[in-house]
Order: structure tokens, then sequence, then C-alpha cells
């Protein structure tokens, strides 16, 4: 499998809506399909895994914070981990100080968009993540930056990384998920994730965050091939 197969196949080529099925709902599928080129459906619910795997690359699912909680968004990020497939997760229409932005730490969410961001916004930030970018806030970036950086340290040679080990966590690094990364090097979900815990405790991090940022520090890391 060459790049650009590899590439074509993280590229989303749906667009799933989690919100209310009415005229407002209606009328962004519309836009949506006609700026992005994608199919866009409206969706009250997170479909099942029968119909989110009838679509083999990865999917984009765009969901409507006003009227849900944090904890039921986090629920349907749950979910949507343990299906096992590739999705990118963007999230709409937060209000200030609202406990959605700590959702970020689930890997898949690649963007998030305030109640204050316009329709011409939302179009060029979900192009962003179609383009395996991210789009966030600027005070979530600064809060992330503040928070997750530290003094570049020696690299602890004591430490010593499986060649299996060393490759999940530049995948890692570029910000792929544990399906992503199964897909990538032939192996289980499962399988990645327990990869992922004994890199945890072999670097002393907690998080895909910290273990992301250790590896920036750490190891050469190579492009995403």
């Amino acid at each position: 499998m060459d790049l650009l197969e590899k590439s074509t196949q993280l590229t989303p080529n749906r667009l799933w809506i989690v919100d209310a099925d009415n005229s407002q709902s209606r009328t962004l599928s519309a836009t949506l399909t006609e700026q992005l080129s994608l199919s866009v459906k409206v969706t009250p619910d997170i479909p099942t895994s029968k119909i989110m795997n009838t679509y083999h690359a990865t999917q984009l699912i765009l969901i409507n914070c006003h009227d849900m909680t944090p904890e039921k968004v986090e629920a349907y990020l749950a979910q949507i981990n343990h299906y096992g497939s590739t999705f990118k997760v963007a999230l709409y229409n937060l209000s200030a100080l609202s406990n959605h932005y700590n959702l970020i730490q689930w890997p898949q969410v690649m963007a998030i968009f305030e109640e204050k961001s316009d329709l011409k916004q939302l179009i060029k930030g979900l192009n962003e993540v179609i383009q395996q970018g991210y789009w966030l806030p600027r005070h979530l970036i600064s809060f992330m930056l503040s928070t997750q950086r530290s003094a570049p340290t020696k690299i602890n040679c004591s430490i010593k990384l499986t060649k299996r080990e060393h490759q999940i966590l530049e995948y890692v690094s570029h910000g792929l998920t544990n399906a992503e990364i199964g897909q990538h090097i032939y192996i289980s979900e499962h399988t990645v994730r327990s990869h992922l815990y004994n890199i945890y405790k072999k670097i002393g991090t907690k998080n895909r965050i910290q273990a992301s940022a250790w590896a920036q520090q750490n190891l050469l890391i190579s492009a995403l091939v």
C-alpha cells in the first residue's frame, strides 16, 4: 500500500450531523453537501456500528452540543471509539466556559466550533479537518500549550522501547486513533491499546497528549507514511 492509497483511506468521504431533523439541520446538510463535496446525512443519534462500518473510509461526525450535556457527548465519543473504525469528530455550538471543551482529550475530536462561529468558519474548519488538520479556538490552543509544554529534557537512554512500541508512538504523535494505527500496521485495536498501556508505563505518561509530547522531545519522528 503506497502513500497515496493510505492518504485516500484517511480522507473522510461521509459526514454525519448528529442533531434533530429540522429545517435548520437540513439546510446545513444541503450547504455542507455542496461546499464540502461529501455525502451528508442528519441523524438524531450516533448511527449504529453496522451502518457506520458500511463505509470503509474515514468518516466525519459533526455533533451539535447546544442542547446536549458533556456527559452525553462523551458517551457518544466512547461509543465511536468502541466501534474500532476510523472516525473524526467535530463539536459545534459550544457555549462560553462550557465543560464540553474538556472533550478535546478524546483523540477523535479534531475540531471545536463555538456558538459565535458562522457558517463560513464552519466550512473552513471542516475543510481543514478533511485535509488531516485541526480547528480549535485560540484560547483552547493557548491552554493546551501552557499546560502540556515543558523545557526539553535530556533523552532518558534507560527507556527501551520495542520497535513496535516506537512505531505506535510515532503514529500517536501524528494524531491517529487506535483504530487508524491498527489499520496501518495490521494489528487489532485491542493490541494497540495494550501496547499503549505498556508505553505509558515505560515513559511515565498518563495519556495520548503527554505521550505525544514525550515523543516529540525524545524520538526522531518521521513523516506519516
